[in-house]
C-alpha cells in the first residue's frame, strides 16, 4: 500500500511539471538593483570650469552594472539653468526624469514645466535634453504661453535654456505686430 501512494504522489507531482516560459521567466529573471540611491540630491553641471546648471530631485537611483546604464529621478527633478552664476537663465521640472548615460541624454516626463527669462512658459508631457546637442524637444503635444499669447502645437525644438524656441506643429492663434 505504502508503495502504491508513494507512486500515486511521484506520478502527480510529475504530471504537474510544465516548461512555461512565464513561469521559466519569473524563476530566472535578475532582478536590476541599482548601484546607488540617495534622497534629496543636488548636484552642479558645469562646462569648461563654469557653473551651467543645478539639477535637484527628492530622489536618485543609479544603475551602471547594466548594458545601457542610466541615472532615475522617480519623484521628479528640477533644474536652474545659469547665465553667469548666480543669474538665473531658465528653469525645468517635471514628475518623472531619467539620464542615459552613455547617450547623455535625459527623458523629463509627466507635467513638464520650463520657464526662461523672458517669461515663456513650456508645458508639456514628454520632453528630452539632449546634452551634447544643447538642444531640449518633443515630439508630444505643447503649450507655449508668452506675455500676449498661448500657443498650441505637436512637438517643439528650443536651445537647452529654452531661450530660442519653435513650435513645430502650430495649433492656434499667434499676434502679429505690424511695425511700419
Amino acid at each position: 500500500m505504502y508503495l502504491v501512494v508513494k507512486a500515486i504522489v511521484v506520478a502527480f507531482i510529475l504530471s504537474s511539471c510544465s516548461n512555461d516560459i512565464k513561469t521559466v521567466n519569473l524563476v530566472t529573471k535578475k532582478e536590476t538593483y541599482p548601484d546607488l540611491s540617495a534622497k534629496k540630491v543636488s548636484f552642479l553641471y558645469t562646462d569648461s570650469g563654469l557653473i551651467r546648471a543645478n539639477i535637484s530631485a527628492l530622489e536618485l537611483r543609479r544603475f551602471t552594472n547594466i548594458e545601457k546604464p542610466y541615472m532615475e529621478f522617480p519623484r521628479g527633478i528640477k533644474i536652474v539653468y545659469f547665465n553667469i552664476y548666480p543669474d538665473t537663465n531658465s528653469r525645468i521640472s517635471s514628475n518623472y526624469a531619467i539620464r542615459w548615460i552613455n547617450d547623455r541624454k535625459w527623458e523629463a516626463k509627466g507635467n513638464v514645466i520650463a520657464r526662461n527669462s523672458k517669461g515663456d512658459i513650456l508645458n508639456t508631457e514628454y520632453m528630452v535634453w539632449d546634452e551634447k546637442k544643447e538642444i531640449i524637444y518633443s515630439d508630444k503635444f505643447v503649450k507655449i504661453s508668452t506675455g500676449t499669447d498661448v500657443i498650441l502645437g505637436e512637438g517643439f525644438e528650443a536651445d537647452q535654456t529654452f531661450e530660442r524656441w519653435k513650435i513645430l506643429k502650430v495649433k492656434g492663434t499667434i499676434s502679429i505686430e505690424n511695425n511700419k
